[in-house]
């Protein structure tokens, strides 16, 4: 449902570009932490990176979040 709020405030706000991110659980955080003790975490030491896209924790329907970006740009 928040997905769907946010693509609809960027189509009314007649929005140029968006930029969303993906929350990634680094390590030294306490979210980051959690996520690595509970192994939902998708990204391994030296793997980190600094982009904002792409798969970083379990649960998470990326291939449904990436279609509504997808749908903003047409």
């Amino acid at each position: 449902e928040e997905v769907q709020m946010t693509a609809r405030m960027v189509d009314e706000i007649g929005a140029d570009m968006d930029s969303f991110a993906y929350f990634s659980p680094y390590p030294g955080n306490e979210l980051g932490e959690r996520c690595i003790a509970e192994n939902l975490s998708l990204l391994k030491p030296g793997t980190y990176d600094r982009y904002p896209t792409g798969q970083k924790i379990t649960g998470i329907d990326y291939d449904y979040l990436d279609r509504v970006r997808a749908g903003l740009r047409e």
